[in-house]
């Protein structure tokens, strides 16, 4: 999506102020590693899953009556 993209699906939906900051804020962030840190296994006591293994787990959540 480009800014341009952004800026016209939020107009008229949030402050144009708050579309430039989160606008700033992706441009800051492109080719930046993500930030990882411990918080999930430090708070749950166990390593997080990830979103394949939570996606296997609750498949049936999504398809349980279709």
């Amino acid at each position: 999506m480009t800014p341009d993209e952004f800026r016209s699906l939020w107009e008229g939906t949030v402050p144009s102020s708050v579309v430039d900051m989160l606008l700033a804020a992706w441009s800051a962030a492109v080719g930046q590693p993500a930030y990882i840190t411990t918080a999930v296994a430090d708070i749950l006591g166990t390593a997080p899953r990830t979103f394949r293994q939570w996606a296997v787990d609750h498949a049936t959540a999504f398809t349980e009556g279709s």
